[in-house]
Parts: structure tokens; sequence; C-alpha cells
């Protein structure tokens, strides 16, 4: 994904990203499943590196989310595309997906594309 900083800037992407999912827990699939912003240049890692710096204050733990270089994108496996969209019942989406949906849409609508 890219964003374009005439529409959204880097810090409340950064802000929509730290408040919609754990970025400030160690669990047991984060090697897996790691909190992070991928950039592509240095001047976009010192920006990404200061804002999270700033951003820590907010949260009472140690924020995890961690800024790496953009060396090469993997889409996921035919299979795990859309899961959502697939599996939108299932315990998972219901546990993990929608309640991060849910504040997306309450707290973010006017960035998101298409909404009103």
């Amino acid at each position: 994904m890219q964003f374009d900083s005439e529409v959204i800037g880097l810090a409340k992407l950064i802000d929509i990203h730290l408040h919609t999912h754990a970025s400030n827990s160690e669990h047991s699939m984060r090697t897996k499943y790691r909190s992070a912003i991928y950039v592509d240049s240095q001047q976009r890692a010192q920006e990404a590196n200061a804002i999270l710096h700033d951003m820590q204050a907010a949260f009472s733990e140690p924020l995890v989310t961690r800024v790496l270089p953009l060396v090469e994108f993997k889409s996921s496996e035919p299979g795990r595309r859309n899961y959502f969209e697939k599996n939108s019942g299932n315990q998972f989406c219901e546990r993990y997906i929608e309640p991060k949906l849910k504040k997306l849409c309450d707290e973010y609508t006017h960035f998101i594309v298409g909404s009103k």
C-alpha cells in the first residue's frame, strides 16, 4: 500500500495504524505478525521514527511498532487474500477484525475512500 501525503499525512496514517491493532503488546505470534511501518527512504524512516517517538506518550506500554526498509513486497497466498470478506462470520474475524474495522469506521471515517 502506498499513501498520498496530499490526502493523508504520515503522522495521521501512523496514528490510525497504532490505534487499530495491538501496537504495544508482545504476543506469541509477534514474530510472524509484526507491527511495522515500511519506508522507501532514509528520510521517511527518520520521519516515521520521530512520529513514533512523539506518539509513545499516548501509550502506557512501549510501542513494538518498528520502522523497516521496504525491500520486497510479497503478496499473501491466494487463499489468504480477502480473508475477512470470505470468512466474516468466523470467530477470528468477529473477535479480532470486526472491532478494528468498527474503530476505523467510527473514528476515521473521513479517511475511508468512498465514505460520505
